[in-house]
């Protein structure tokens, strides 16, 4: 192949491939195969197979390419530095295929299904270039702000993974649709700062999130971190819908989503990056409800009798003041049911000295059924203590 375009700064290498394919009237899987090692030649928009093919193709050195073309970085952002030379070796081996490659895209895939494009840079890019690209940035999960510009990304229908990312239309041949969100432009703005920030960077971002989640508030009396509090008010603070977009979702019952195994001291499992950055994002703007709840301390629960007997008291009170409107009689059991102390009253009298000595006045009234010293009350109204 005597021609193929270069990339502009931040493009992704599928849209680089794609422009090929505008360039030189070829199909698109006659391009792949000419940069693959044949028909199995993996053609992913976001990390193809062959970079070093592609890299003698553009002038370009195939590790820069992974670097500066592809969303590598922000794959690796959060792994240990030993498994991103692991892994950079693996795909710049001339042999890489699908199955070596397709697992890392995942984490973009599933929280970007559609190429997006902002509006702004499509026309600087008509008006210097001539034609329009696909830029990383704009792919990354979760993301909806172009940073250059401060402005809305349009999101279009055209899948990211799959057949349909062969598709070779352009921002400029597409109309795209603006996003619609419940979360603020402070949060996006953020989130798509600190994304960019993982997208460029070669080294692991440093985030020591238990230490922020406890200066937030998100602590037990024992000084560690309150998960289960932290995983609420997160998963409130973005909601199912934004959560199942950057394929983040967890079900808030469960023992530990992992926004609390994120949140530990010591992190032994890889996340996928958008996870660590909705975690990150969510510190820095996140509710203020998380700093108002008080804990209380570990072990079994001390009951406050004074207060349960003064409540007691005054429901006890409330019940006969209901049965002086119908003028009928009750059983001091039956009174304590109906005012919810019957089953912790019988079992420890002894800690309601005020509701005790309240019941002991009401044996003795015409308003309980069995007044001590007196003939039941129903065989005076029959006449049978005359006889």
């Amino acid at each position: 192949m005597n021609y193929f375009p270069r990339p502009y700064p931040d493009e992704v290498v599928g849209s680089l491939i794609l422009r090929a394919c505008r360039h030189l009237g070829l199909a698109y899987k006659r391009i792949i195969q000419s940069i693959g090692s044949g028909p199995g030649a993996y053609g992913s928009f976001l990390l193809p197979s062959n970079l070093p093919r592609l890299g003698g193709l553009t002038g370009i050195s195939a590790e820069r390419l992974l670097w500066e073309h592809t969303m590598f970085p922000y794959i690796v952002a959060f792994m240990e530095p030993a498994e991103v030379v692991r892994l950079q070796r693996k795909i710049l081996n001339s042999c890489g295929d699908e199955s070596s490659l397709s697992s890392l895209t995942k984490s973009v895939t599933h929280g970007t299904r559609f190429r997006r494009f902002c509006m702004e840079c499509m026309q600087e890019d008509i008006d210097s270039k001539g034609e329009t690209c696909w830029y990383r940035s704009h792919l990354l999960p979760g993301n909806h702000l172009c940073l250059r510009h401060r402005s809305w990304l349009k999101e279009t229908t055209i899948p990211l993974a799959g057949k349909g990312s062969r598709d070779i239309s352009m921002p400029h041949d597409i109309a795209g649709r603006l996003y619609m969100t419940h979360l603020s432009h402070v949060v996006l703005t953020t989130l798509t700062e600190l994304s960019h920030a993982a997208l460029s960077c070669r080294t692991r971002p440093a985030m020591d999130y238990r230490l922020e989640a406890l200066q937030s508030g998100y602590r037990m009396p024992s000084g560690e971190v309150a998960s289960r509090h932290l995983t609420d008010s997160l998963y409130r603070f973005y909601q199912d819908e934004f959560l199942i977009e950057t394929g983040c979702w967890f079900d808030v019952k469960q023992r530990n989503p992992w926004p609390a195994l994120l949140a530990r001291s010591d992190v032994g499992a890889p996340y996928a990056p958008p996870k660590h950055l909705l975690l990150a994002t969510f510190l820095k703007c996140g509710s203020a409800d998380g700093k108002e709840r008080e804990y209380g301390r570990p072990g079994p629960k001390v009951r406050d009798y004074d207060t349960e007997d003064r409540n007691c008291l005054l429901a006890i009170k409330g019940v006969l003041k209901e049965m002086e409107r119908t003028g009928s009689r009750t059983t001091v059991q039956r009174l304590l049911t109906e005012a919810g102390c019957w089953s912790h009253f019988r079992h420890h009298r002894d800690k309601y000295p005020l509701t005790t000595e309240f019941l002991k006045a009401f044996r003795h009234s015409d308003r309980s059924k069995r007044q001590l010293g007196r003939r039941p009350y129903w065989r005076r109204r029959l006449g049978l203590d005359r006889a």
